[in-house]
């Protein structure tokens, strides 16, 4: 990396901390907290560990499903902390729910994961507010770095700003399942890097890394779509540019095999007890009769909230039974946002945009398939919707899990746009 790249990642990491540091102010430079156990769900009180004088929910909420963060992994900072630092043991079974549950075994408790140790190490609210802040950090950094090979440093920085604070990222904050959701651009960005500089070990080697750390993240639908996603993206980019046989595809080919192998293999930890675990559990992803979670779908209405999430109101809000559109707001990206997307479908599909050799347009018209694939099967559109009752895939929920990818690849989109107006004012066609 020269120097003016080196300038370009330290300046881009400083505003988007910026970017964070404003926006999360109160928490950051004052006493609030972003846990969910604090107020907004039931855990000491009935309003959380904050018991105000009179009882009054608060609303809005922060956060879309603030159970799921109060009961799961807030409490499994300290229980991780418990089990590795006082009683040197590992953490792989969990005596506290019911009669006993496996730990390790249910990923989301992402005991091998490095990044939640900011979590576990010392657990407080200040440590698990940097930690979920952190992770939105990660999310903007690895954006930058994978859009900067691919455009000039404005339009990555505005790519990286738009997924760290798409809908999903925000509404979720406190969810396990961010871990792995920071870490899709990183995937992309490693495969990219791979591509480039052909079968080199180091690259080799951090694309194995990068696929153990979207592996022991803890959430395994998103896991399973990242990597599927991304080997896509990077065959793609093999055939497109220079794969003319299938020889030569299948040679590119190797090196990513064999990342993806090595990444699998130190995983190993994780993969093997949670499949054992999976087959023993009952589970709201099994397939039972009819119930196939892949094709469940969200009302078309719900296409609003994508550039204007208070539409139905805030979360948490009064008369949520009333209206239960509200209940599947689980992502957005405002109307600036989805402008410059439109205008980066646009470029990659005008005149000239097929000739090989342009990465930038062949992401974008991968983005856009891609966006179309989340959308459709967000909404149970035909004909992309019967990819839900595919083996694996009838059992991802993808009103839910597949939103972070749609927030990336419309924040790709987003740059390649501004990118091509910039190339407009400058003369550049």
């Amino acid at each position: 990396m020269n120097r003016k790249r080196t300038r370009e990642l330290i300046a881009s990491v400083s505003l988007l901390a910026l970017v964070l540091c404003t926006l999360f102010f109160p928490v950051v430079f004052g006493t609030r907290t972003l846990l969910s156990a604090s107020r907004g769900s039931a855990s000491i009180t009935s309003q959380g560990a904050y018991q105000a004088k009179e009882v009054v929910w608060a609303y809005p909420r922060r956060s879309g499903d603030p159970g799921a963060v109060a009961w799961f992994p807030e409490p499994y900072y300290a229980f991780t902390h418990n089990q590795i630092v006082r009683e040197h043991a590992p953490p792989l079974w969990n005596p506290y729910n019911g009669c006993g549950v496996p730990f390790l075994a249910n990923m989301q408790s992402q005991v091998f994961n490095p990044i939640q140790t900011a979590a576990w190490l010392h657990p407080s609210p200040r440590a698990a507010d940097m930690y979920i802040l952190g992770r939105l950090l990660l999310a903007g950094t690895l954006t930058y770095c994978f859009l900067r090979l691919l455009t000039t440093f404005a339009p990555a920085l505005l790519g990286a700003v738009a997924y760290m604070l798409t809908g999903y990222m925000v509404i979720f904050i406190g969810m396990p399942d961010i871990s792995v959701c920071a870490l899709i651009p990183g995937l992309f960005w490693r495969l990219e890097c791979l591509y480039r500089r052909g079968a080199k070990f180091m690259d080799v080697a951090l694309l194995s890394l990068f696929t153990t750390l979207v592996v022991v993240g803890g959430m395994p639908e998103v896991s399973f779509l990242a990597l599927l996603f991304g080997s896509l993206y990077y065959t793609l980019r093999v055939w497109w540019h220079g794969g003319n046989t299938y020889g030569s595809v299948a040679r590119r080919l190797a090196p990513l095999a064999c990342a993806y192998t090595l990444g699998a293999a130190l995983a190993a930890p994780q993969i093997i007890p949670f499949l054992e675990y999976l087959s023993e559990s009952s589970n709201a992803h099994a397939v039972a009769g009819t119930s196939q979670p892949g094709l469940t779908a969200a009302p078309l209405i719900n296409l609003v909230n994508y550039v204007a999430p208070l539409a139905f109101g805030p979360l948490g809000a009064p008369g949520l039974v009333a209206a239960p559109e509200r209940i599947w707001l689980s992502g957005y990206f405002g109307a600036s946002v989805l402008f410059l997307a439109m205008t980066g479908v646009w470029a990659a599909f005008r005149q000239g945009s097929h000739r090989p050799g342009n990465a930038a347009k062949l992401l974008a018209a991968f983005s856009a398939a891609s966006a179309m694939f989340f959308m459709s099967m967000r909404f149970g559109i035909p004909p992309l919707e019967w990819a839900g009752s595919l083996p694996v895939f009838k059992m991802i929920v993808f009103w839910k899990y597949g939103e972070p990818f749609l927030g990336f690849f419309i924040a790709t989109l987003a740059a390649t746009g501004l990118a091509s107006i910039g190339r407009r004012q400058s003369g550049g066609g």
